[in-house]
């Protein structure tokens, strides 16, 4: 009986794993935000107790192409898919990918959301970030990613 609550009280508080990738830039003005956008994604769920993100640098290489190095190859349009080969490697079932584009006013952020062993997206949505809303779309990005892992 003790073995089935060691074994329930670890299952439980497993954590899901999710590869949080490199965002493409759409255009120069965007490459900043989206170079910034997976260290705050991942700073953000360092904060949370379910799910644990792992950036590219620390992820294992692809071909024995370091994981950065191979989403920095990756072809335009092609990120989810890069992404989602990543986290296959790594043994991770989830993976979060996505453009960033600055409009006139507002910078666009399209998200990725892939569960690599269903090798399907299972969220797809553009969010537009005025000047200094850059917290809220990141609570947006993190509570999104929570419910898709909950399922």
């Amino acid at each position: 009986m003790f073995y089935t609550l060691i074994l329930a009280s670890s299952i439980a508080s497993a954590e899901t794993e999710v590869l949080v990738s490199s965002f493409e830039a759409k255009n120069t003005k965007a490459e900043q935000f989206a170079e910034e956008l997976p260290k705050l994604i991942l700073e953000n769920l360092e904060l949370e107790p379910d799910i644990a993100g792992l950036s590219l640098a620390d992820a294992k290489p692809v071909h024995a192409t370091p994981a950065q190095l191979y989403m920095d190859g990756c072809p335009p349009g092609e990120y989810e898919g890069c992404a989602a080969q990543i986290a296959q490697v790594n043994n991770i079932p989830f993976a979060i990918a996505g453009e960033v584009d600055a409009l006139e006013e507002v910078m666009r952020v399209n998200i990725h959301i892939i569960d690599v062993n269903e090798g399907q997206s299972v969220a797809d949505f553009p969010l537009d970030i005025a000047a200094g809303g850059e917290d809220a779309i990141i609570q947006t990005i993190v509570l999104t990613l929570k419910s898709a892992v909950k399922g």
